[in-house]
C-alpha cells in the first residue's frame, strides 16, 4: 500500500471513530436526561399565564441545574384547579398560600420546606386614584372584586376583617387573577379590589399610577413552598438546600425575587399555626 493510500486510509478510520464516539456521547446523554427523576411543583396562579411562566421558568432550570433532577411546573388555569388539584395530592411540591397548606396537610399531608422568614403577607384594598371611593367605610354595599374566593390576602383576610372588625358588607365579585381585578378597578367597573402588595408591585407601572391602596390587613406569614409525603425526605431536604443555594448568589436572587422571594429560611407547619384562630373557614369556599 502506497504512502498516501495508507494516509487515506487512516483519515478514513479516524474519522469513523471520532463518529462512533460523537454518536455514543449523544447517547449517553440522552440516555442520562431519560434516567433522572421526575417531580412536580405546582403553583398557584397569581397572575396571567405568560407572567406566571416567564418568573417561574428561569427558577425550575436553575433548581434543575442545583439538584439533578427535573421538575416540571404545572400553573392551572385558576386558583379553585390549583386548589383541587393540591388537596387531592397531585402535586411533589408546591407554592402556595399560607392557609392553603394547613388544609392541604389536613387533607394531602404535605409539609411546608421553605419560605421567605423575612416577608409577612398582607392583603390590601386598592381603589381608583382619581375616584369618589376614599375610605373603607364607602364600601358598604358596593361592588368589590377579588382574585378568588380562596385567595388568603387579597380575598379571605380581606373580607373577614370588613365583616369581623368593620361590620361591612360588600357584594364580591370573583375575577380569576389579581391582574384581572386590578385592571377593572382602573376602569371603573368595580368600587374596590382586593389584592397583595407583591402583586400589586407587579403591576405595569401605567396602571399603578392610576390605583391608591385604602386599606390593609393584618400581617401573617408568607407563602411557603410545601411537599407531598411521598417524596423522601433527602429529596426534599435537596430541594430546599437547592433553594437555598440559589438564594445566596445574584443571579439566583434576581430570578427568586421575581416571584417574590428575597431569602429562603425553612418552614415549619408552626410558622402558620397562628391562622387556624383566625376562623377562616368561615369565608372559605370548599
Amino acid at each position: 500500500m502506497t504512502s498516501k493510500k495508507q494516509s487515506s486510509f487512516f483519515n478514513a478510520c479516524l474519522t469513523c471513530l471520532l463518529l462512533l464516539t460523537s454518536l455514543q456521547i449523544a447517547y449517553t446523554s440522552i440516555s442520562s436526561a431519560e434516567d433522572l427523576p421526575v417531580f412536580t411543583l405546582g403553583v398557584i396562579p397569581q397572575f396571567k399565564m405568560h407572567r406566571m411562566h416567564a418568573i417561574w421558568q428561569p427558577v425550575i432550570k436553575n433548581l434543575e441545574k442545583r439538584t439533578g433532577f427535573k421538575i416540571k411546573l404545572i400553573v392551572p388555569n385558576s386558583i379553585p384547579e390549583f386548589e383541587g388539584r393540591l388537596l387531592s395530592g397531585e402535586f411533589d411540591f408546591a407554592y402556595m398560600n399560607p392557609y392553603e397548606v394547613l388544609l392541604a396537610n389536613k387533607s394531602a399531608g404535605y409539609l411546608p420546606v421553605a419560605f421567605d422568614k423575612s416577608r409577612k403577607l398582607q392583603g390590601i384594598i386598592v381603589a381608583k386614584k382619581n375616584g369618589d371611593i376614599r375610605d373603607i367605610s364607602q364600601l358598604d354595599g358596593k361592588d368589590v372584586a377579588f382574585p378568588s374566593f380562596n385567595a388568603l390576602g387579597a380575598s379571605l383576610l380581606v373580607r373577614a376583617e370588613l365583616k369581623d372588625k368593620h361590620n361591612i358588607t360588600v357584594n364580591s365579585r370573583y375575577l380569576r387573577s389579581h391582574d384581572s381585578v386590578y385592571f377593572n378597578v382602573v376602569q371603573g367597573n368595580i368600587s374596590a379590589g382586593g389584592g397583595v402588595q407583591k402583586s400589586l408591585a407587579n403591576q405595569p407601572s401605567m396602571l399603578q399610577s392610576k390605583l391608591k391602596v385604602i386599606y390593609k390587613t393584618q400581617e401573617v406569614s408568607a407563602h411557603p413552598f410545601a411537599v407531598h409525603p411521598r417524596i423522601k425526605k433527602n429529596i426534599s431536604q435537596h430541594f430546599y438546600q437547592a433553594l437555598l443555594d440559589m438564594s445566596q448568589t445574584p443571579d439566583g436572587l434576581k430570578k427568586l425575587e421575581r416571584i417574590p422571594l428575597s431569602s429562603i429560611s425553612p418552614a415549619k407547619l408552626t410558622d402558620y399555626k397562628a391562622l387556624s384562630n383566625m376562623q377562616l373557614h368561615r369565608y372559605y369556599s370548599q
